[in-house]
């Protein structure tokens, strides 16, 4: 097969009446040791067997099939999640031995992303496993996050992202994944803002920047920064630190600066949930050139979820 030949793949929905494609692409990945111990476990995948079992069998949002000339080349199954109903999972991830390197990979994630987005979530995760690390620059590039502390657990938050609404001016007018900036390292992503455990997402074109801070723990957007032309606006809502211990209160400092030309109006609600109650409240509208609030908050139980800037 001529490597420089143009391979890019068509998207489709898996139809049942495709099992037998789907059975020889599965087979294929017991090649080249693509799998741990191997995709089949020694018995060959038939059409009834795809449809007896993961990830046909079970609930799905979307069950994607890269296809070349009417062949299978990949497959991205994109599940509910088992705990977060704002997220989604990849189940199962894989590209033809004949085919890795050649974009289908990457074309299939980046529709799941987007089949994400259509649905309003979150964040999608994926797991793999250590040696599996080739294929972590990909992952990374598709803007997942390898969790700390695990073996490789990954998160993605570009569909919620995408559906905020002050980074949706920016990626209205830009193509994210062409305009992110990453480091595209085989290492977790420890990443501390002023003493906490945060993603950060960066994306740029010419002068037009977007910054957006994920809290890792709270698994929320915590804070952005929006510059055009060296003016900045920058919104974070954050902790000192994840330290937070039931029933002693802990200060929540939301700082708003406006260093643009034009003042900005706007206003700042909270809500607690069961186990989490604010003390104060802010003002609620104000205009603002430069403004930080602060506030106190009393944890009731181990567990901190910071949503207050959607």
């Amino acid at each position: 097969m001529n490597k420089e030949q143009n391979l890019e793949p068509a998207i489709i929905e898996f139809r049942k009446e495709d099992a037998s494609k789907l059975a020889d692409l599965f087979n294929s990945f017991d090649r080249e040791e693509l799998w741990p111990g191997g995709f089949t476990g020694g018995v060959p995948y038939t059409a009834e067997k795809v449809l007896d079992s993961f990830p046909v069998s079970v609930k799905s949002i979307s069950i994607l099939i890269s296809t070349y000339e009417d062949k299978f080349t990949g497959i991205c199954t994109l599940h509910p999640h088992y705990e977060d109903p704002e997220a989604a999972y990849i189940g199962v991830l894989g590209v033809h031995p004949d085919y890795l390197g050649r974009g289908h990979g990457k074309a299939l994630v980046l529709r799941a992303l987007q089949i994400a987005t259509q649905n309003n979530l979150m964040r999608v995760d994926l797991d793999t496993w250590a040696g599996n690390l080739r294929a972590v620059p990909l992952y990374k590039k598709c803007g997942m996050f390898w969790i700390p502390e695990t073996s490789v657990r990954m998160q993605d938050y570009i569909p919620g992202i995408r559906n905020f609404p002050l980074a949706k001016q920016f990626l209205t007018g830009y193509d994210w994944y062409s305009t992110q900036k990453r480091k595209l390292e085989l290492v977790p992503d420890q990443i501390k803002l002023e003493g906490m455990d945060i993603f950060r997402y960066e994306f740029s074109k010419d002068e037009d920047a977007l910054t957006v801070w994920i809290d890792r723990y709270g698994r929320s957007i915590m804070g952005i920064d929006r510059a055009m032309e060296g003016e900045h606006l920058t919104i974070t809502a954050r902790l000192k630190d994840h330290n937070v211990i039931a029933g002693v209160e802990e200060d929540l400092i939301i700082t708003i600066e406006n260093n643009t030309q034009v003042g900005i109006q706007g206003s700042v609600f909270l809500s607690g949930f069961e186990g989490l109650n604010f003390t104060e409240q802010p003002q609620q509208a104000f205009t603002v050139r430069k403004r930080t609030s602060r506030f106190s908050f009393q944890v009731a139980l181990l567990l901190v979820f910071l949503d207050c800037l959607q």
